[in-house]
C-alpha cells in the first residue's frame, strides 16, 4: 500500500490530523508499523475497536492499539494523570541516565513535538510522537527495547498504585461522611415542617 492509500483507508474512520509510518532505519523501507492521530477520541476509538486485537490477530490482520506515545504528548492531562515522558526521563534526567547504563549505550535521544533537540549535533525528530533515537547494533537495540519496556512497566505499576490509593481515600471519605450523617440523625429530634409546632400533632 502507498501512504496515500493508507491515509484514505484511515479516513474511513474519521478525520486524520496526523499519520506517521515507521521505517526501518537500515533500509528506509516501511516497517509495517505507524501512528495515526484522529481529530476526536471517538474517531480513534472506532478505528481501534474495528481492528484485531494483539492477542487475536492473524497474519495479515491490521492491529490497532492505544498509543503510549500519543498519551505522552498529553503530558499531565493524560488518562494516567501523570506525564508518561517522565517515566523515561525523570524530573532531573536520572531515569534516562539509568536507561543508558542498563542498555550499555553512550547516547540516547528522547524526542517528540514537545521535546525538541537542544544541541546542534542532535538528530532531528522523525515524528511528532514520543520516540527514541540512538546508534547501536541490532543486539544493543533489542537490549534497549527490553530496558524501555521495563521502565514503562514500572510507570504503569506506579500509576496503578496511585489510582488504588486515590480510590481507597475516596471510599474512606464516603464512609466517614456516611457515619457523620448517621450520627447526626440519631441525635436529632422528630422532624418539624417550617412554621409548624410539634410533629406529629
Amino acid at each position: 500500500c502507498t501512504e496515500e492509500q493508507i491515509r484514505g483507508w484511515l479516513m474511513g474512520f474519521g478525520n486524520v490530523d496526523d499519520m506517521c509510518l515507521l521505517k526501518d532505519p537500515r533500509d528506509g523501507e516501511c516497517s509495517g508499523h505507524g501512528y495515526v492521530r484522529f481529530s476526536t477520541h471517538e474517531e480513534a476509538k472506532i478505528c481501534v475497536e474495528a481492528q484485531a486485537s494483539t492477542m487475536d490477530a492473524e497474519e495479515g490482520d491490521v492491529v490497532a492499539t492505544w498509543s503510549e506515545s500519543e498519551r505522552a504528548l498529553q503530558r499531565g492531562s493524560s488518562i494516567y494523570g501523570l506525564d508518561v515522558t517522565t517515566a523515561f526521563t525523570g524530573t532531573s534526567g536520572r531515569v534516562l541516565a539509568s536507561v543508558l547504563i542498563a542498555a550499555k549505550l553512550k547516547e540516547l535521544w528522547v524526542l517528540s513535538e514537545t521535546m525538541l533537540p537542544r544541541d546542534k549535533g542532535s538528530p532531528k525528530p522523525e515524528g511528532k510522537q514520543l520516540h527514541f533515537i540512538t546508534v547501536c547494533t541490532d543486539a544493543k537495540f533489542e537490549e534497549l527495547k527490553t530496558v524501555l519496556t521495563t521502565v514503562l512497566q514500572t510507570f504503569h505499576e506506579k500509576v496503578s498504585k496511585r489510582q488504588r490509593e486515590s480510590k481507597d481515600a475516596r471510599e474512606k471519605d464516603m464512609d466517614a461522611k456516611y457515619k457523620d450523617d448517621s450520627t447526626s440523625k440519631e441525635g436529632s429530634g422528630p422532624w418539624k415542617p417550617p412554621g409548624q409546632g410539634a410533629w406529629p400533632p
